[in-house]
């Protein structure tokens, strides 16, 4: 396993640790209230979800499967994530001929809808959301930046993003992320070049597996994920906004963690 991160100054990997420092003092886990929901898509179509509620206060966090996924596979880190503050959702994709619907316009409007009834909770900011994405769901993530301006961090699993132009991708040049690949796959390290984002993190594994497949074998993602999300968010579970980070001055080697 290799970890690529950028390295800030001094100043603000202060900043960002005892913001984290403060947000884990004061707001320990919180008892998580789960909740199975459903809401319409633009043509009426009911989406079935599972709301995670902890009663925290700040930016809301949408799950996107992969795309022959299922919400509740990644019903523990959900429900770990929300117990450090944000609302989270997570839902599934319609089903046609028996098969998931994740790509494409529908697709599109499903995830712009899940959205909308995340910002639309008591206590969630309607004007910034982090998003976790697994595979092929990565491109409704950059379809949600397209069409919200309102992606602030972003946790991304294997990302397929063929055909996604560099353009695209520029959407997310300051957003933090986390990213999360085998050894074999482009996207994540394309994307990963993209951004300039001191805190943004990519880590690859010398493995076959992608997607849920390297989310199973690799127990030690969700920990990363809820550790980074918090320590990226800093507090926010008392509503403060996010950590402003400033553009790349230097990028680590890769290397293997300690």
């Amino acid at each position: 396993m290799h970890r690529a991160r950028r390295r800030p100054p001094l100043a603000v990997a202060l900043v960002s640790a005892l913001l984290w420092a403060a947000g884990s003092a004061s707001a320990p886990g919180r008892a998580v209230e789960r909740r199975i929901v459903s809401f319409p898509s633009a043509d009426g179509t009911l989406l079935a979800g599972t709301f995670y509620d902890a009663h925290g206060i700040g930016p809301g966090v949408l799950f996107l499967t992969s795309c022959a996924g299922e919400r509740d596979e990644m019903q523990s880190l959900a429900a770990k994530l929300s117990g450090a503050g944000p609302r989270v959702l997570a839902f599934d994709y319609r089903s046609e001929g028996g098969s998931r619907v994740a790509s494409g316009p529908k697709a599109i409007e499903d995830a712009l809808a899940a959205y909308r009834y995340l910002i639309g909770q008591a206590r969630v900011s309607a004007t910034s959301i982090g998003v976790i994405a697994v595979g092929c769901s990565a491109k409704l993530a950059v379809e949600l930046a397209a069409q919200t301006a309102n992606v602030a961090i972003l946790g991304l699993i294997s990302p397929e993003l063929d055909g996604v132009a560099d353009a695209r991708l520029a959407l997310f040049k300051s957003v933090p992320m986390l990213l999360f690949a085998s050894d074999a796959e482009t996207d994540a390290k394309r994307l990963f070049a993209a951004g300039t984002n001191v805190q943004s993190q990519l880590t690859i594994y010398r493995r076959p597996e992608r997607g849920m497949e390297l989310y199973a074998r690799e127990p030690a993602i969700k920990n990363i994920i809820d550790d980074w999300w918090e320590q990226v968010y800093g507090g926010w579970a008392q509503g403060r906004p996010l950590l402003a980070a400033p553009a790349d001055e230097a990028r680590a080697e890769p290397k293997a963690p300690g």
